[in-house]
């Protein structure tokens, strides 16, 4: 990179640290000034996109799509997005105004061009396998999050284990202009559901979390509601051997709406399921039943995968002794991102 391009790169970055600092919200009516911004910036992108530094961002940005798996389609609707975004944070910001010359908006937009890049390359590092819509919804997010957002978090509560990676991301999204201060929020509220309902067994840590993230307002009311469909439910199939009180917590949580409809469903899927694999003797009820009630689209075709990995990894640690197939289907099952991985962790606990 020349002189010149350094310097502009570390130019725009400070700017782009500015608008981000600014927390902005960026909600509400669009001024005409604000809209005559955003419809010259199409025509600033187009005489960025030629220039050398231009086509190398664009060049870097789709081969890192490319290898985050992120659809071309997609790539481009969320960068306009976010570009959108970081312009009117910027105007409200006072960073731009009516007098501002396409070279303003040119360094607005190449700011946000390597913060969009930075995040893409960040999860490539430290996330790759992250469904490409979160990568898409924090990387747009430029004005509001810096791009390694997630390490940050990750870092900061890497010793409460009430604080794992899903909660962390649906803070990074939801709560864009402030995702530490909402997950304490939320830990705080958890603790106090957890001192509260620590005598009663029906209730366990996973759905004290749902609760307190998905139901902020009230989440104890949602608790006991969810409880009095438990225990109704728990009533209604106590003779049926294939539901299990498991089963009966998630749809009661996860299907509040109709909770006995999507029972009766899985059930249909779950016997539909056994009798296609009665012959297959890896393939056990509790794993019919995981993947019936969690892969709900296609059970199948989410068994068919498992059982690619699970031979993979038998044939892997045949002479393992340490190793059996119980341990190895609960891991190609729990962990089916890494599940190699998970299982030379356990080997490393064990000596």
């Amino acid at each position: 990179m020349k002189f010149n391009e350094f310097n502009r790169a570390k130019s725009e970055l400070s700017i782009q640290e500015d608008i981000r600092d600014g927390k902005t919200r960026i909600s509400g009516p669009v001024a005409y000034s604000l809209e005559s911004i955003l419809k010259e910036s199409v025509d600033c992108i187009n005489e960025l996109k030629s220039t050398t530094e231009g086509q190398v961002n664009e060049e870097a940005i789709k081969q890192l799509a490319d290898e985050l798996k992120i659809d071309d389609k997609e790539l481009i609707k969320n960068f306009n997005e976010g570009l959108s975004y970081n312009i009117k944070a910027a105007y409200k910001l006072g960073l731009l105004n009516e007098h501002s010359s396409p070279e303003d908006i040119k360094y607005i937009i190449g700011a946000y061009t390597l913060s969009f890049r930075s995040a893409l390359s960040n999860f490539k590092k430290f996330n790759k396998e992250e469904p490409s819509n979160n990568i898409l919804n924090i990387a747009k997010k430029m004005y509001l999050l810096p791009s390694n957002v997630l390490q940050e978090l990750k870092n900061k509560f890497k010793n409460n284990e009430l604080a794992d990676d899903r909660m962390i991301k649906r803070f990074a999204i939801g709560n864009p202009t402030n995702p530490e201060a909402a997950i304490e929020k939320a830990l705080k509220v958890i603790n106090e559901l957890k001192e509260k309902y620590k005598d009663n067994e029906l209730v366990e840590d996973w759905m004290i979390k749902h609760h307190a993230i998905g139901n902020p307002t009230n989440p104890e009311a949602a608790i006991e509601k969810a409880l009095k469909v438990i225990n109704e439910l728990k009533e209604k199939y106590k003779d049926n051997e294939l539901i299990e009180d498991w089963m009966i917590k998630n749809f009661a949580i996860n299907y509040p709406t109709n909770p006995e409809a999507a029972i009766e469903k899985a059930l249909k899927v779950i016997n539909e399921l056994k009798e296609k694999y009665k012959d297959n003797e890896l393939v056990e009820d509790w794993i019919i039943k995981r993947f019936a009630i969690n892969n709900p689209t296609n059970p199948e075709a989410a068994i068919e995968k498992a059982l690619n990995i699970i031979n993979e990894l038998k044939e892997k640690y045949k002479d393992n002794e340490l190793v059996d197939d119980s341990m190895i289907k609960h891991f190609a099952i729990d962990n089916p991102t890494n599940p190699e991985a998970a299982i030379e962790n356990k080997l490393k606990e064990k000596s």
